[in-house]
């Protein structure tokens, strides 16, 4: 977006290592305001709040798998850790972006009063259909179901998962901004 506050032709000026992954803050070209967006990933126990980086709105567990076994040792403790999103959002008047295909993150959403769902069931964002490309360079095309509107869209990230998490998305996209055009959904 021209108009964003973020500067995106410079390399990002800050990383903050949380629990092994990295989450990458733009350096903004003017100061920030409430309304501004931050997109943090992989947030582990209490470092959304030891952080103190940001307040979310609105947060989103993709799935619950065993991507940090080796530092919480069990699925049922990377449930509860993601899970602690979903609870500091209730408390805090946030929305759970909840995928409906994970029985692990509905589970941990149950608490949730606002909720905006993803999946290939009945949901807000809903997959319909994914297509490859005749091609390994090809993109794949995804059509998801919003708000009763038929959506195309092509992914540059190949894989089953990679359009579920494109649901997602859009899904935290409705939670942050609900008029979110046609056009800006599958740009």
């Amino acid at each position: 977006n021209k108009d964003s506050p973020y500067n995106f032709a410079n390399p990002p000026q800050l990383g903050i290592d949380l629990q092994g992954g990295v989450s990458v803050i733009l350096e903004p070209t003017e100061p920030a305001t409430q309304d501004d967006l931050l997109v943090i990933r992989d947030l582990i126990r209490d470092e959304l709040e030891r952080t103190g980086i940001a307040e979310p709105d609105v947060g989103l567990v993709t799935n619950i798998g065993p991507a940090h076994l080796e530092k919480l040792g069990s699925l049922e403790a990377i449930a509860d850790a993601k899970g602690e999103l979903f609870r500091y959002l209730e408390a805090q008047g946030g929305v759970a972006v909840v995928n409906m295909d994970d029985p692990r993150v509905v589970a941990q959403a149950q608490g949730s009063k606002e909720q905006v769902s993803f999946g290939r069931g009945t949901t807000d964002v809903r997959l319909v259909e994914r297509s490859m490309g005749t091609s390994q360079d090809e993109a794949q095309m995804v059509t998801l179901e919003v708000q009763g509107r038929l959506l195309q869209a092509k992914l540059r990230l190949l894989g089953s998962h990679q359009a579920l998490n494109a649901a997602g998305a859009v899904a935290a996209a409705l939670a942050v901004w609900p008029e979110t055009s046609d056009e800006a959904i599958v740009a």
